[in-house]
């Protein structure tokens, strides 16, 4: 490879497998991992899983010692080391077998929303003990600490998004699937104007095909350049393998082993590196552990003296300048629509997206009309005032911002609370707000929480429950709320914000509190005469009309993120993967719809 470090906007070093245990030969690489040191510069490591040696029934101190003298020997900051966890680094804990054969019957039949029942993530308390003790002393504070299991994206130098996913969720050392948190994924926020790489312990392929599908979806809508991933020891006849989406094909890199043990026969023991270049490609090579140390693997050529490599993909945008509406070009528009609101004329809606930007839209012309100013990050719900003047909009990080409708310029901004807002919803009249909300440090613990906007007093606990989806009744009166139920279904509910008690609905059947919907429910709304409620789910638009015995139920095909009814509670708004679709509520015919790719 050409070294010269002029020519490099970024490198890293790739390992996986490390399988530690107290009487692995780790000390057999030491000088030959110094040596590598001499002819490569990463200057991150990334570590794809499997720390500890499951069958020896080690901990994770081998493996503490072992990342300890690596980052040491290349010189890292432990700020620059990212690490995921694999099968072997799960815990057994009780139930954990029930979950795992019921979420491996339910993923064999494609129903990918299963697992959201269970608290896969018990599996993995000493794993999150181990990271946290290898991040301690250090200024690393983001995700890496609080969710080390979890999924969750970090930006690396301001230069690469690194998607860090745990694959490891039912690894039990079963032959079957493997899955994945799928909703966390396709929710993970990233930085446009950057590159992206993700990580997994396992390949796609050893994923059940129905969460695979839906990985390469993220892959696709992310402009993931490449998934880096370890499990097989091996780097085989086909160490690169292609990720087909539909619009690119992104590869998928198998690490061997990168520790060796004795009397192991299976596995082959090495590592990659990876040089991201000015000509925006990124080239890789594999380095094999031999008897004569660390020697450069042909098996990574692409073809006889040719070095595979692959582009970055990213938005190649001037950062800190202010940017027109005519400036946003198509590429930047690939991304899913996370609240919608209605203006009460019924002719224009506003939309927010995981870009975080919002954005006002004409309904009847189906044009888009221009951006709202300086929008908050991560909007979670919006709503626009009775007399249409102003636009509200809640973030994930607990802010109320308000805009002007007419010059689309800031009114106000608010912080409202100093925790995270997984969930909210808001009242049109900016009085009400209800929301899921956890801690920004420490236990992931959600509460569901009131606020009365227009009272100094803080919140009040409406319940511990979390959900899925929620909205408000217009006059502030009721929650309609959205949760999985025990069959892996979407169960609705209404519970009256003052007293916290659930409101017997009334369709029938009689004397039910809840409508069922076949899926796991993203989004919720409900007609300004409460005569119906509506749902979006993974891929259906479901429409509940009171009296009715059972539900009309219209395939979108896509992940549903959003929606909103007109004022007059005739038409529906609802937000997918890029396309606002308007439909007829009572029945369910798409009116028409607006992409956001296409050109302004």
């Amino acid at each position: 490879m050409d070294y010269n470090n002029n020519n490099i906007k970024a490198s890293w070093l790739h390992i996986s497998d490390l399988h530690v245990f107290h009487e692995a030969d780790t000390t057999l690489m030491q000088d030959d991992y110094r040596e590598l040191a001499k002819i490569i510069s990463p200057k991150f490591l990334v570590v794809t899983g499997d720390f500890r040696h499951k069958r020896y029934m080690t901990d994770f101190s081998p493996a503490l010692d072992y990342l300890e003298s690596l980052i040491k020997i290349f010189a890292f900051d432990k700020k620059d080391v990212f690490l995921i966890p694999g099968n072997h680094d799960a815990n057994y804990y009780d139930g954990r077998e029930d979950a795992i054969s019921d979420i491996c019957l339910q993923s064999e039949e494609g129903n990918y929303n299963v697992y959201s029942k269970y608290l896969l993530n018990k599996g993995f308390c000493d794993y999150d003990s181990f990271v946290r003790e290898f991040y301690r002393g250090t200024d690393v504070i983001d995700s890496r600490i609080t969710a080390p299991s979890g999924v969750h994206c970090v930006v690396w130098n301001n230069l690469i998004n690194i998607l860090l996913v745990n694959t490891a969720l039912i690894s039990d050392g079963e032959k079957h699937g493997q899955i994945l948190d799928i909703n966390a994924l396709s929710q993970c926020q990233i930085n446009i104007n950057l590159p992206s790489i993700m990580l997994g312990h396992h390949g796609i392929d050893s994923l059940y095909p129905c969460y695979a599908e839906r990985v390469k979806g993220v892959i696709d809508r992310r402009k993931v350049s490449a998934y880096l991933h370890g499990d097989s020891h091996r780097y085989m006849n086909h160490p690169i393998l292609q990720i087909s989406t539909p619009n690119r094909t992104v590869p998928s890199i198998t690490c061997a082993k990168s520790a060796p043990q004795s009397g192991d026969l299976y596995s082959d023991v090495g590592v990659i590196y990876y040089e991201w270049k000015k000509d925006d490609n990124v080239y890789v090579q594999a380095y094999r552990w031999t008897q004569y140390g660390f020697i450069e693997d042909p098996a990574y050529y692409h073809r006889i003296n040719k070095r595979f490599y692959f582009p970055m993909i990213y938005n190649k945008l001037i950062l800190d300048e202010e940017i027109s509406d005519e400036e946003i070009s198509d590429e930047e528009w690939d991304i899913s629509i996370s609240a919608i609101a209605i203006s009460p004329s019924g002719l224009q809606c506003v939309s927010a997206s995981s870009d975080d930007l919002v954005r006002l839209w004409d309904i009847d012309n189906r044009q888009f009309i221009g951006f709202m100013e300086a929008p908050c990050r991560y909007i979670i719900d919006l709503a626009v005032t009775p007399d249409g003047s102003q636009c509200i909009a809640i973030s994930r990080e607990g802010i109320m911002q308000i805009w002007d409708m007419a010059t689309r310029k800031t009114v106000k901004s608010h912080q409202i609370d100093n925790r995270w807002f997984m969930l909210a919803t808001i009242t049109s009249n900016g009085r009400w707000c209800v929301a899921n909300t956890c801690h920004k440090k420490g236990p992931r613990l959600e509460k569901m929480l009131l606020w009365d906007l227009t009272s100094e007093k803080g919140p009040s606990l409406l319940n511990d429950g979390f959900y899925s989806a929620m909205t408000l009744s217009d006059d502030g009166c009721n929650l309609i709320v959205a949760s999985s139920s025990i069959f892996g279904t979407g169960v609705v509910e209404i519970i009256n914000i003052l007293s916290g008690e659930k409101v017997s609905l009334d369709w029938k059947p009689q004397g039910r509190h809840n409508l069922l919907a076949d899926d796991q429910v993203n989004a919720i709304a409900v007609t300004p005469d409460r005569t119906c409620i509506i749902l979006g789910t993974c891929k259906d638009i479901v429409i509940w009309h009171e009296g009715a015995e059972s539900a009309q139920i219209f395939s979108l095909g896509e992940w549903i993120h959003s929606i909103a009814v007109s004022p007059d509670g005739t038409r529906l708004v609802c937000g997918a993967e890029g396309t606002l679709y308007t439909f007829d509520v009572y029945t369910g015919k798409c009116i028409s719809f607006m992409e956001l790719i296409s050109e302004i």
